[in-house]
Protein backbone atom coordinates (compact mmCIF):
# COMPACT_ATOMS: atom_id res chain seq x y z
CA UNK A 1 0.00 0.00 0.00
CA UNK A 2 1.94 3.04 -1.03
CA UNK A 3 0.77 6.76 -1.16
CA UNK A 4 2.27 9.78 0.18
CA UNK A 5 2.28 10.59 4.43
CA UNK A 6 -1.15 10.93 6.49
CA UNK A 7 -3.36 9.93 3.11
CA UNK A 8 -4.49 6.82 5.14
CA UNK A 9 -2.37 3.87 4.19
CA UNK A 10 -2.77 2.59 8.08
CA UNK A 11 -6.45 2.69 7.76
CA UNK A 12 -7.23 1.19 4.38
CA UNK A 13 -4.77 -1.98 5.93
CA UNK A 14 -6.64 -2.55 8.74
CA UNK A 15 -9.88 -2.56 6.60
CA UNK A 16 -8.17 -4.93 4.04
CA UNK A 17 -6.92 -7.12 6.72
CA UNK A 18 -10.13 -7.03 8.93
CA UNK A 19 -11.70 -8.34 5.10
CA UNK A 20 -9.47 -10.66 3.98
CA UNK A 21 -6.90 -11.96 6.62
CA UNK A 22 -3.80 -10.16 5.45
CA UNK A 23 -0.58 -9.76 7.76
CA UNK A 24 -0.31 -6.08 7.85
CA UNK A 25 3.64 -5.77 7.72
CA UNK A 26 4.77 -2.15 8.34
CA UNK A 27 8.04 -1.19 8.51
CA UNK A 28 7.46 2.01 10.32
CA UNK A 29 5.81 -0.35 13.03
CA UNK A 30 8.92 -2.85 12.79
CA UNK A 31 11.29 0.07 13.70
CA UNK A 32 9.53 1.51 16.45
CA UNK A 33 9.06 -2.23 17.72
CA UNK A 34 12.79 -2.79 17.97
CA UNK A 35 13.87 0.57 18.65
CA UNK A 36 11.16 0.62 21.95
CA UNK A 37 13.01 -3.06 23.11
CA UNK A 38 16.36 -1.48 22.60
CA UNK A 39 17.53 -3.44 20.50
CA UNK A 40 21.21 -2.76 18.94
CA UNK A 41 19.58 -2.71 15.66
CA UNK A 42 16.71 -0.56 16.79
CA UNK A 43 18.92 1.73 18.57
CA UNK A 44 20.86 2.11 15.29
CA UNK A 45 17.47 2.85 13.26
CA UNK A 46 16.32 5.20 16.02
CA UNK A 47 18.90 6.99 15.16
CA UNK A 48 17.89 7.70 11.36
CA UNK A 49 14.73 8.05 12.58
CA UNK A 50 15.22 10.86 15.36
CA UNK A 51 16.54 12.90 12.40
CA UNK A 52 13.67 12.57 9.86
CA UNK A 53 16.03 10.30 8.19
CA UNK A 54 14.91 7.05 6.23
CA UNK A 55 16.45 3.96 7.51
CA UNK A 56 18.94 2.64 5.27
CA UNK A 57 18.14 0.27 3.04
CA UNK A 58 19.94 -2.33 3.97
CA UNK A 59 18.59 -2.25 7.46
CA UNK A 60 14.82 -2.37 5.79
CA UNK A 61 16.32 -5.05 3.66
CA UNK A 62 17.28 -7.10 6.27
CA UNK A 63 14.27 -6.79 8.79
CA UNK A 64 11.50 -6.58 5.64
CA UNK A 65 12.88 -10.38 4.58
CA UNK A 66 13.00 -11.42 8.05
CA UNK A 67 9.15 -10.54 8.80
CA UNK A 68 8.13 -11.84 5.30
CA UNK A 69 9.80 -15.45 6.03
CA UNK A 70 7.36 -16.20 8.86
CA UNK A 71 4.85 -18.47 9.09
CA UNK A 72 1.89 -16.13 9.49
CA UNK A 73 2.81 -14.17 6.53
CA UNK A 74 3.68 -17.71 4.44
CA UNK A 75 0.24 -18.84 5.59
CA UNK A 76 -1.87 -15.42 4.88
CA UNK A 77 -0.13 -13.12 2.24
CA UNK A 78 0.65 -9.83 3.59
CA UNK A 79 0.41 -6.02 3.12
CA UNK A 80 3.30 -4.60 2.50
CA UNK A 81 2.88 -0.40 4.23
CA UNK A 82 6.26 1.52 3.76
CA UNK A 83 7.81 -0.71 1.50
CA UNK A 84 9.93 -0.57 -1.12
CA UNK A 85 10.66 2.94 -1.00
CA UNK A 86 13.44 3.56 -2.71
CA UNK A 87 14.23 1.88 -6.55
CA UNK A 88 16.66 -0.60 -4.82
CA UNK A 89 14.22 -1.84 -2.28
CA UNK A 90 11.83 -2.31 -4.79
CA UNK A 91 14.63 -4.49 -6.91
CA UNK A 92 15.47 -6.03 -4.47
CA UNK A 93 11.75 -7.39 -3.61
CA UNK A 94 11.31 -8.34 -7.24
CA UNK A 95 14.52 -10.45 -6.94
CA UNK A 96 13.05 -12.27 -3.80
CA UNK A 97 9.96 -13.18 -5.04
Amino acid sequence: VAGPPAVGKSTQCKRLVDRYGFVHVSTGDIFRDIAARGTELGMRAREFMDKGCFVPDEMVLSLVQERLSQVDVKERGCLLEGFPRTEDQARALIRQA
